[in-house]
């Protein structure tokens, strides 16, 4: 079975995984904490360790769970999370191709999605600040100035909410779960704790004497070092790359741009989404679009509903709003190498505390 790298392909829809409810269990749980131990997991499933052992590695085999890693708070390190979004000239199809391996071989891509509207692409990146970003995609443009036709830049700003699964999901897998209520630390950080980090996104459930193996260190000493990280919310916390195709799911981005917005709004905001069944996402950005909503709706109804209620929990505010339908997920990483290369410890800016605390994947 060929590799599944994104958590969308409308390819792969008539591939749907059929799920039951001790798998749904297992893949929410999972989805919330990927270092659950088997022993603690059958207790909740009900079934025996074998049992949850055997249904983890069919859902691997069969694309559902992609892999496991931790969701890592990359401001804490002085980067910051941009968003691109380019129209593409398509006459050249082996220019096109070329484009893309070259976008998933750059260090400081983190994410690159495919739309079937007006964009073709959303190209996620992380630099140091503007200017470091202006730079890096200034390269990128230089290169493939002859098929690149329209962009449009955004700067994330804050997070409000950052799942791998629809909170509908957890719901119809009886699974209610409360995010850890960690604070902020200010810790200092060295390159020995990010490559550690970056062996968890390998492998999110790797055993710490696994890693003893490619490192100086004991595996007392990097169990410390891990939850040193997890206590001052470095790592929010451990997840899994879902499969949302095999799952029935497809995917929206919703873009919103609004007359004001102030600090009851905000409120608002986050409130609305950490509560909402579909969207996964969501973020507010610098830029001509002030918010990005991702929606993951096993319809388009389904879809158009969650965009009614954002119209109307919004509509004072709303100026004006796009949608669009992603096809495909081509590459997404946790911890892009930019991050691990170019790290220097207390390189971030100062910034006020609740400006670190919020979500950022």
């Amino acid at each position: 079975m060929a590799q599944i790298f994104g958590r969308i392909d409308e390819s792969l829809r008539e591939k749907r995984i059929k799920l039951d409810l001790k798998d749904r269990q297992i893949i929410s749980y999972l989805s919330e904490d990927s270092r659950v131990p088997l022993s603690s997991l059958k207790k909740i499933v009900k079934l025996s360790r074998d049992s949850v052992s055997y249904r983890i590695k069919r859902l691997i085999k069969e694309n559902a769970i992609i892999r496991f890693f931790p969701i890592i708070d990359l401001k804490r390190f002085g980067f910051f999370t941009f968003h691109t979004f380019l129209v593409l000239d398509e006459r050249n199809k082996e220019r096109n191709e070329e484009f893309l391996d070259y976008l998933i071989s750059l260090p400081f891509v983190k994410n690159i999605i495919e739309y079937s509207d007006i964009w073709d692409l959303e190209v996620v990146t992380v630099a140091k600040n503007v200017w470091d970003y202006d730079e890096k995609f200034n390269m990128i443009t230089s290169k493939f100035h002859d098929i690149i036709l329209e962009k449009e830049k955004m700067q994330v700003i804050k997070g409000y909410n950052s799942i791998h699964l629809p909170y509908q999901f957890y719901r119809d897998a009886n699974h209610d779960f409360l995010l850890p209520e960690k604070k902020y630390q200010d810790i200092k950080i060295d390159k020995i704790d990010l490559n550690i980090m970056q062996y968890l996104c390998d492998d999110g459930r790797v055993m710490y004497h696994d890693i003893t193996k490619k490192t100086n260190l004991t595996g007392v000493a990097i169990a410390y070092r891990i939850k040193k990280l997890y206590n001052a919310n470095v790592i929010r916390k451990y997840s899994c790359q879902i499969n949302l195709s095999s799952l029935g799911y497809h995917w929206f981005t919703f873009l919103m741009q609004t007359k004001t917005f102030n600090g009851n709004w905000d409120k608002k905001m986050k409130k609305f989404v950490m509560n909402h069944p579909y969207i996964i996402r969501a973020v507010k950005t610098l830029g001509r679009w002030d918010f990005l909503f991702y929606i993951v709706a096993e319809s388009p109804r389904q879809f158009h509903n969650t965009a009614k209620e954002i119209k109307f929990e919004f509509s004072e505010i709303l100026r004006t709003h796009d949608t669009l339908l992603t096809y495909k997920e081509h590459y997404f990483t946790p911890l892009p190498k930019y991050v691990i290369d170019d790290f220097r410890p207390g390189a971030r800016d100062s910034m006020p505390e609740d400006f670190y605390m919020e979500i950022s994947e």
